[in-house]
């Protein structure tokens, strides 16, 4: 499975991606969600978002692994 597609990591850019995290430590769990729009894609650095919402003005970075979760509107999986 190729985790990184060029094509496909063109096409985030500018899109909106609502992320949600959860984090196990021991026996407790946290959530969270935020979300905000892809402006670099790089295979090596992964995929910057400039948040918004209640994180507005920052950045979120995410591994540079592009799977069918990231498939934009109007584009087909291919997987």
């Amino acid at each position: 499975m190729h985790l990184w597609d060029e094509t496909l990591a063109k096409n985030l850019i500018g899109c909106t991606l609502l992320i949600g995290l959860t984090r196990e430590v021991g026996d407790s769990c946290s959530y969270e969600q935020f979300f905000g729009v892809v402006t670099h894609c790089d295979p090596e650095r992964g995929i910057t978002l400039r948040l918004e919402g209640s994180r507005k003005g920052n950045t979120y970075n995410l591994p540079p692994r592009i799977c069918s979760r990231f498939i934009p509107p109007n584009r087909e999986n291919t997987d």
